[in-house]
């Protein structure tokens, strides 16, 4: 006799929130309560039969909103000591430019390991060059590593010059 496995967190429990879930770092919890994301979360506003002024319309607020939350979040750690960064451009195969941001250790000799920073957002919000995601690759490059950040999108003109 089989019974079916029953799923973690929302999977197996839909009305499961963070603050409820026992996988959940209480640190964690300790940190998004105060930002309301650690308990009910009202559902996103558009779904799979959404236009695209909605869809672009729900992607501009969630980028806004993110904008003005993460450097909160990094502005609070100290500096990265010891990190050395620059940016180089190179064409892509559309004609655009792709930003690279280059993190590497100040000091560095010889060959290193590195990593490719393929940020969040969906390939639809933020950006590489968001401050969080610098103090992320100059952590990970304190640490020894080459890390090298990609922007993915035309952030020229924000959402309104967007490839969909």
């Amino acid at each position: 006799m089989t019974s079916d496995p029953i799923l973690p967190g929302r999977l197996g429990d839909p009305s499961m929130t963070l603050d409820r879930d026992p996988r959940a770092d209480p640190r964690l919890i300790a940190v998004l309560s105060p930002l309301g994301f650690a308990g009910p979360i009202e559902p996103a506003p558009v779904g799979i039969d959404s236009g695209l002024d909605a869809l672009l319309e729900f992607a501009r607020v969630a980028e806004e909103d993110f904008g003005a939350l993460l450097p909160e979040w990094s502005a609070q750690a100290p500096p990265i000591e010891g990190v050395e960064s620059r940016t180089e451009v190179i064409g892509g195969v559309d004609d655009n430019d792709i930003a690279l941001y280059i993190h590497v250790p100040a000091q560095a000799d010889g060959p290193l390991p590195a990593v490719v920073h393929i940020h969040g957002g969906g390939m639809a919000i933020l950006e590489a060059s968001d401050g969080n995601y610098v103090r992320w690759r100059d952590e990970l490059a304190a640490t020894g590593l080459v890390v090298v950040g990609v922007e993915f999108r035309n952030t020229a003109g924000k959402l309104g010059s967007h490839p969909f």
